[in-house]
């Protein structure tokens, strides 16, 4: 993928009236064949450089696809997309208040010399399903705003991407960044949203060095899933009366949740110690709405591990 052109040179929207088949050329992969999701080292929220209009192509480091391929076409962003069959998956934890989703509507995408019929993007935020649009329009649009949501709180989400019925191409994706990455999340307004909680974590009795970065992992979409690339990263609170280390994330309601806070350096995590539950994990449950802060937090060290183990 090339480097983040100038937002000047973004280009508009434009509608091409297709004549015989569309003649994007895929590239790289077999999009006949599942590939195991790439895994990005750092490459979350906290660390990926986004651009300053806010863009994040698809092919930047953080995605994870579980199947497709690349095509080209000089009026994708650019120059290239991610093009999904049914079934397949894109994700990605971006940190921000708002995101939209870009991709190219038509008829149908030429993948491999075979002309496959665009289907429906199914979008979630933080495994919760928000909307299901469909990409099959009679003529082809590049730019095409498939899904725009905002008042999001400022802190990781976690943006799954589903084909289905058809195919899916996806071009970028673009979010509203946080002002300052020295700003605790904590400081954000909590937004009420049906059907999720505000969910504010507060660590206490934590030093990590300058190479950890302290985070929240757990069993939900927004905590990583146990996957430390995706976990919540929380930051340093400087109005708090002892260190603390702060994070805000809206999570679906009505979930059991388990988490636990790591330090991590980008090759080794070291797990706080397990509490006294069934699980062995920090265990709550969240009801609908509102908010919740878990204040009284303290890590305790445990076991170290490499990023593929949990403890």
């Amino acid at each position: 993928m090339s480097s983040v052109v100038n937002s000047h040179m973004i280009k508009a929207v434009r509608s091409v009236a297709i004549l015989g088949s569309l003649m994007l050329v895929a590239t790289s992969v077999n999009a006949s064949e599942p590939t195991s999701p790439p895994v990005y080292p750092g490459a979350d929220a906290s660390s990926v450089k986004i651009a300053a209009d806010g863009v994040i192509d698809d092919g930047i480091a953080g995605w994870v696809w579980t199947q497709g391929t690349e095509v080209s076409d000089q009026m994708l962003y650019g120059g290239a997309a991610h093009a999904m069959p049914t079934g397949a998956t894109g994700t990605y934890t971006f940190r921000g208040s708002s995101v939209e989703v870009r991709t190219m509507a038509g008829p149908a995408v030429t993948v491999d010399g075979r002309v496959h019929r665009l289907g429906k993007l199914r979008v979630c935020i933080d495994g919760k399903s928000l909307k299901e649009v469909s990409q099959l329009q009679p003529i082809q649009t590049f730019d095409y705003e498939s899904f725009s949501v905002t008042g999001l709180p400022v802190s990781n989400h976690v943006l799954e991407l589903n084909a289905d019925a058809g195919w899916v191409v996806v071009d970028y994706i673009k979010v509203d960044p946080p002002a300052s990455s020295s700003t605790s999340s904590s400081s954000v307004p909590p937004v009420t949203v049906p059907g999720y909680v505000s969910v504010t974590f507060q660590l206490h009795n934590c030093f990590p060095s300058d190479q950890q970065r302290v985070e929240v992992l757990g069993n939900v979409p927004g905590l990583g899933s146990w996957q430390v690339v995706h976990g919540l990263t929380l930051l340093y609170d400087r109005s708090a009366a002892v260190p603390t280390w702060s994070g805000t994330i809206l999570l679906p309601a009505y979930a059991t949740l388990q988490y636990k806070y790591v330090l991590w350096d980008g090759s080794q995590i070291l797990w706080e110690a397990n509490p006294k539950t069934a699980s062995g994990n920090r265990e709550a449950f969240l009801p609908d709405g509102g908010q919740i802060t878990y204040t009284n937090d303290a890590f305790r060290p445990g076991i170290v591990t490499d990023a593929s183990v949990r403890q």
